[in-house]
């Protein structure tokens, strides 16, 4: 039998020898399209419908294997990007994301899964 570490892929090497622990920044609830996201200190994740209380959590008629964005992300260091582009501070609710995180490079971990 072959180690599976040795069938990963490099990127997938990489994060087992070399763990990064991030952090969650910020949680935001997004009640119902269009509507004013909420700040959550805690949140319950519902498996395969997203987080309780969040509009993608709230219909799970409309698809009975759940939404294919259940949860969305944002990495806390694009926020300063993003400002600069604008030219003014943003408040990291009004870019309607669940969970802004740091210390984690989420388009990277895009490829782990």
């Amino acid at each position: 039998m072959q180690n599976t570490q040795t069938n990963a892929s490099p990127l997938r090497q990489l994060t087992t020898q070399f763990p990064h622990t991030g952090l969650l920044e910020n949680i935001y609830l997004r009640p119902s399209k269009g509507a004013t996201c909420i700040e959550a200190t805690q949140v319950e994740a519902i498996d395969n419908l997203g987080l309780m209380g969040d509009r993608a959590s709230q219909s799970p008629s409309r698809n009975p294997l759940g939404s294919k964005r259940q949860v969305t992300l944002i990495q806390a260091e694009h926020l300063p990007v993003i400002e600069a582009f604008l030219k003014h501070q943003i408040d990291p609710k009004a870019l309607r994301r669940n969970l802004v995180i740091s210390g984690l490079n989420l388009l990277s971990a895009k490829n782990l899964f």
